[in-house]
């Protein structure tokens, strides 16, 4: 019987958790301390660790139909992935620098209080979420752009619903509405620009001005409400 049952852990240490489905730019995978390029296609392993260097990004989908976006400079690990269908799967994960985005799968929905990520210095709890982390060397944002997510950090326990965003740091929170911030960092974009413009010699006011609304008009609409983050969506 302890043969059997050593032998059912060794096959689910071994067992698919995931796929790697998009790779741009360039990762590695840290599997047993042994580094490995990453490729797309190829299958991923409880307690794989995924490294992205500058420029990169790297989508995977777990066995549940979880689906994670990995950004640049990020260190990405699948502690313990478990999906049978049953209130008993669980996902537990830790990003330790850089970003990512993830959109939640079945573990979400049939165990969510089991679906858990940590950050170097905080735990994210889901509830059918799609969610993002951007942890820095001093702070981390976290975003929830659907469902809600608990964030623990410190002695704090805060609910985070969609459309906000919590700021971690030295000790402090700050909770925030993300349309607001978003429009701030426009309107500091904007002033960039004309501080940027009003440097150069002879610049008429009124090009100065088309030029600033040029940049406003020439900003896609619509898109990633994370700052500098990808989307968990299919990378073209």
């Amino acid at each position: 019987m302890k043969l059997l049952i050593l032998l059912f852990l060794a096959l689910s240490a071994w067992a698919d958790i995931g796929t790697v489905m998009v790779v741009k730019g360039q990762a590695q995978l840290n599997r047993s301390d042994q580094m490995l390029d990453i490729k797309s296609g190829m299958k991923l392993l409880t307690a794989d660790e995924i490294l992205t260097k500058a420029k990169s990004r790297v989508q995977v989908m777990l066995v549940d139909n979880t689906v994670i976006t990995i950004g640049a400079n990020t260190s990405f690990k699948f502690n313990d992935i478990k999906f049978d269908g049953s209130p008993d799967s669980k996902a537990d994960m830790k990003a330790s620098r850089g970003f990512f985005r993830c959109v939640t799968g079945e573990i979400g929905k049939i165990a969510p209080e089991r679906f858990k990520v940590k950050t170097a210095s905080a735990t994210i709890g889901i509830r059918g979420t799609d969610f993002s982390a951007d942890i820095m060397p001093k702070r981390e944002l976290i975003r929830c752009y659907s469902g809600i997510i608990s964030v623990q950090y410190a002695s704090y326990l805060k609910e985070i619903k969609a459309g906000k965003m919590i700021e971690l740091r030295e000790n402090q929170i700050e909770i925030r509405d993300m349309k607001a911030q978003r429009e701030k960092n426009r309107d500091q974009e904007v002033y960039q620009v004309v501080e940027k413009e009003l440097d150069a010699p002879d610049m008429p006011a009124k090009d100065l001005s088309d030029m600033t609304t040029q940049q406003e008009q020439s900003k896609p609409s619509g898109g990633n409400p994370a700052v500098g983050g990808p989307f968990a969506a299919p990378i073209n």
